[in-house]
C-alpha cells in the first residue's frame, strides 16, 4: 500500500495531507491488482519509456526489464526525501539501472518546495531543497559495441529530438559508422550549430 509520508510532506511549502484542499491528502484506499510487466504480451518492446507512478518506479522497473530489453532512454521521476513511506529514492532507482546496463544521462524538472517556516509567495520555487526531479538513463554508452547498428541510430534519433543531446548522439551516430562504415557522424557535427 503507498502511503504518504507525513513526517516529509509536512515539512513543505504547497504540500499537505492534512489540509481539505491538499495535493498528498488520503480521499479513499482501494485495492487495484498488479501485473508485472513482463507478463504483459500485448505490451510492445518500446524504444523509449517514461514513468512517473508515484513511488512504484522501481517496482515497475524491476518486473519490466524484459519488456523493456529494447529501450534506449528511460525517463523517470525519481525522489530525493521520499514523499511516500518506503519510497525508493533516486540511489535506488539509479543503482537498478546500472546494473540492467543503463547510465545515467541527464535531470531535468528539478522540483524543491520551500521549508513550510519560511514560505514565499511562490512556494514551489524552492529555495534550496530538491524533492524529486526526471532522471533521463540511456544504454549504456561505455559500452556502445554491445548494440546493434539499429540500436545505435534509435538511440541518436530520441536523444537529439526529446533531449537535445547532441554530444551524446554523436557519440551514438560514430559509433554506427565504426560498425557499418556509414558515415553520418562528421555531417551531422556539421550541422551542430543548427541545433
Amino acid at each position: 500500500m503507498v502511503e504518504p509520508n507525513l513526517e516529509v510532506i509536512e515539512l513543505f511549502a504547497s504540500i499537505s495531507t492534512k489540509s481539505e484542499d491538499g495535493n498528498s491528502r488520503v480521499v479513499d484506499r482501494a485495492q487495484i491488482e498488479n501485473r508485472r510487466l513482463d507478463n504483459i504480451n500485448s505490451c510492445p518492446f518500446p524504444d523509449y519509456a517514461n514513468f512517473d507512478i508515484q513511488s512504484a518506479e522501481l517496482m515497475v522497473l524491476e518486473n519490466g526489464m524484459e519488456r523493456l530489453s529494447q529501450v534506449v532512454a528511460i525517463e523517470t521521476e525519481v525522489e530525493f526525501m521520499g514523499a511516500f513511506k518506503r519510497q525508493p529514492l533516486f540511489g535506488d532507482i539509479q543503482t537498478s539501472l546500472w546494473r540492467n546496463g543503463f547510465a545515467l544521462h541527464k535531470m531535468v524538472d528539478i522540483a524543491g518546495r520551500n521549508i513550510r517556516l519560511l514560505g514565499t509567495d511562490a512556494p514551489a520555487d524552492a529555495m534550496s531543497q530538491f524533492l524529486w526531479v526526471d532522471a533521463v538513463f540511456v544504454c549504456d554508452f561505455f559500452k556502445l559495441n554491445l548494440y546493434t547498428p539499429e540500436h545505435l541510430l534509435r538511440a541518436a534519433a530520441i536523444l537529439h529530438e526529446v533531449y537535445c543531446s547532441y554530444d551524446l548522439v554523436h557519440l551514438f551516430v560514430d559509433a554506427h559508422d565504426l560498425t557499418t562504415r556509414s558515415a553520418f557522424a562528421e555531417p551531422y557535427r556539421g550541422r551542430l550549430s543548427e541545433f
